[in-house]
């Protein structure tokens, strides 16, 4: 990933596998949740498949996983950026997957001028 500009809009997409390298496509029985939060700035967002509007995350028939931070949320990290994903079983509460990533958050000169 190249590290994006505060105000941009950033995409995120994937499959995930099961253990045979298979693509999941049905969610039904889980929720999928992203957390992002910067650790520079107070900014925590979450996006989760039973969310809707701009948080929400879309799966696709084909196991697709897309969501984005709009140019509104994005001007409010910076530096590093933590995003946490998580499948859990909707019914249970059983965590079935959980990943960490680090990406970078850009600032720049325009953003800069926002906060008054």
């Amino acid at each position: 990933m190249n590290n994006p500009l505060q105000g941009e809009t950033i995409f995120f997409s994937g499959f995930l596998k099961d253990d045979e390298g298979n693509p999941i496509t049905d969610f039904a029985p889980y929720t999928f949740r992203a957390f992002i939060k910067s650790k520079m700035l107070p900014t925590t967002f979450l996006f989760s498949t039973d969310a809707s509007g701009d948080t929400q995350i879309s799966v696709s028939t084909t196991g697709l996983v897309t969501w984005k931070i709009l140019p509104t949320q994005s001007k409010l990290l910076q530096g590093e950026t933590i995003l946490e994903i998580d499948c859990t079983e909707t019914s249970t509460g059983t965590k079935r997957l959980g990943k960490t990533i680090v990406f970078y958050v850009e600032e720049t000169g325009i953003s800069k001028h926002i906060n008054f």
